[in-house]
């Protein structure tokens, strides 16, 4: 009966249309269907004794090892992104799944996959360098504008009242729009988990009325009622 099984379930993994694998409990590889072979190159028995090291891009054969004997030592599912080196000698992107199969309290199998995902990952990654690049050449423009708001502001007279204003407003509004450009690539950085956080005190009472101002630019047929205060300074990232 359980050769039949395994017989049925390697049927399955060759019919899907990914690479795929199954492993003992130990983490101990039984089995690659033929698009892992058509794909790498390389034979069972290479592959079955740490052959499939040496196609894992070396930038990320230690994260891999990582996450795959996490996943042995805790029974838990795996996924992780890598690079596998195609037989014609190209690195490609591929998502590994992998979940453990218990038997009588323990896991007796392990079933894999990788899908390739070269091309989404390559235009993920020209979209992160444009969004990058472009945010930089839009910082520049604003800040030699936002300084030229500030000479005039300081060149103003103490009376001139409406022009101070005025000039403070186009500053403050230069000043959000520096910081929407930033949070355009803390999008990016935050995809990444590597969004850093500037946390400060905050007047929140001040946040909402700011808020309220932006929306009234943008939206000035609308009126917006606010209620209530905020009695203390919080500490967050505005």
């Amino acid at each position: 009966q359980i050769r039949e099984n395994e017989s049925n379930l390697r049927r399955i993994l060759e019919a899907l249309p990914v690479m795929t694998w199954t492993n003992r409990g130990d983490g101990t590889v039984t089995f690659y269907n033929q698009r892992w072979y058509s794909f790498t190159g390389v034979n069972f028995d290479e592959q079955k004794w740490g052959g499939w090291k040496a196609i894992i891009h070396p930038d990320d054969y230690k994260l891999t090892l990582r996450a795959f004997k996490k996943a042995l030592n805790n029974g838990s599912s795996l996924e992780i992104e890598n690079r596998y080196l195609r037989k014609d000698g190209e690195y490609r992107w591929h998502l590994n799944r992998a979940i453990p199969i218990f038997y009588g309290g323990q896991v007796n199998l392990w079933v894999g996959t990788a899908t390739d995902i070269h091309e989404q990952k390559i235009s993920e990654q020209k979209k992160d360098e444009f969004l990058s690049i472009a945010s930089h050449e839009m910082k520049t423009p604003l800040t030699t504008a936002t300084a030229y708001l500030q000479i005039i502001e300081q060149n103003l007279s103490a009376t001139d009242y409406a022009n101070k204003i005025y000039t403070s407003k186009a500053i403050s509004s230069m000043t959000r729009l520096t910081g929407l450009i930033e949070e355009l690539l803390d999008v990016t950085k935050i995809q990444h988990g590597k969004l850093a956080y500037s946390i400060k005190d905050i007047d929140f009472n001040t946040l909402i009325e700011n808020a309220i101002e932006s929306i009234h630019y943008v939206s000035p047929d609308y009126k917006i009622h606010k209620e209530g205060l905020v009695n203390r300074i919080i500490r967050g990232d505005k």
